[in-house]
């Protein structure tokens, strides 16, 4: 993966990024890209790591206009709304569960359900 294309998948999967200089956006990619495997992501390698890093970059907007103990990281995901009579039942948060900042975001969502589309369907032993 090279800067430029990572730069050009960055820009097509994160247009609200377009005013972020290349510069800012390569410096997350140099924190972030180790947190995505290349040999389990594959050919989708440059397409995860560019979710994961526009969702590393969405939490850090949201901590910037929120602070880090806003209520937006301390709440579940929202499981149903209901207009008449305002009423929303949130998810349980579990410190344990890896996913669950990654569901926060749309970008997280995406890396979530590409990391579940190269998962491996099972193993088979050969005798």
């Amino acid at each position: 993966m090279t800067n430029d294309s990572f730069l050009v998948t960055f820009r097509t999967i994160a247009p609200e990024f377009a005013e972020t200089s290349d510069a800012t956006v390569l410096a997350n990619l140099t924190i972030y890209q180790d947190f995505v495997s290349e040999s389990y992501f594959g050919k989708f390698y440059e397409r995860a790591v560019a979710f994961f890093v526009a969702h590393q970059m969405t939490l850090a907007n949201i901590v910037t206009d929120d602070g880090p103990d806003g209520s937006y990281f301390n709440s579940g995901n929202v499981t149903m709304e209901k207009e008449g009579d305002l009423q929303r039942q949130y998810s349980s948060t579990s410190s344990t569960d890896s996913d669950d900042l990654l569901s926060k975001t749309y970008y997280g969502k995406m890396y979530l359900q590409l990391k579940r589309m190269c998962a491996p369907l099972g193993l088979t032993r050969i005798r």
